[in-house]
């Protein structure tokens, strides 16, 4: 009995030499498959993760344009002050300190970001300023941008 069962998978064996290579190749194709299509998910998860995390970023610069406008307005002499002294789009470096070139020159500590705070004092009754602050960056060829707006009023 072994021998006819040992006989039968001689013959299946010989029968189907190249057949095992077929299989093998197969095999490896799928797992190339694999590999390739985990390796393509990673790196997207990275690339989304680093866009997640500029999109914070340039947030977080936008809200601080939108602090810094708040504070110049609170520490004005008047409104009228405030309101000649800002008019227009104005730079705002890392340092906090304002530029006349808008968005602000490369700067090294707000990295790939740019950053630009606009005045718009046309209210008709005088007593309002809407400040909008833009913060723009470069990914790969793209450009992207975030954006606080807040209307700031005559409290004083």
């Amino acid at each position: 009995m072994i021998q006819a069962v040992m006989s039968a998978i001689y013959k299946h064996t010989k029968n189907n030499k190249g057949q095992m290579l077929i299989e093998v190749l197969i095999a490896l194709a799928i797992v190339v498959l694999v590999l390739v299509a985990l390796l393509s998910a990673a790196i997207i998860s990275v690339r989304n993760s680093r866009f997640s995390q500029s999109i914070v970023s340039a947030n977080q610069y936008a809200q601080e344009g939108i602090e810094k406008a708040r504070q110049v307005r609170d520490q004005a002499l008047s409104w009228s002050d405030f309101t000649n002294s800002y008019s227009g789009p104005k730079g705002l470096n890392s340092s906090l300190n304002w530029d006349v070139v808008c968005p602000t020159p490369d700067d090294p500590n707000l990295g790939i970001f740019t950053r630009c705070v606009d005045f718009d004092n046309s209210d008709i009754s005088g007593e309002l300023s809407t400040v909008t602050v833009t913060v723009s960056w470069t990914e790969g060829s793209r450009l992207y941008s975030s954006q606080a707006v807040t209307i700031l009023s005559k409290w004083n």
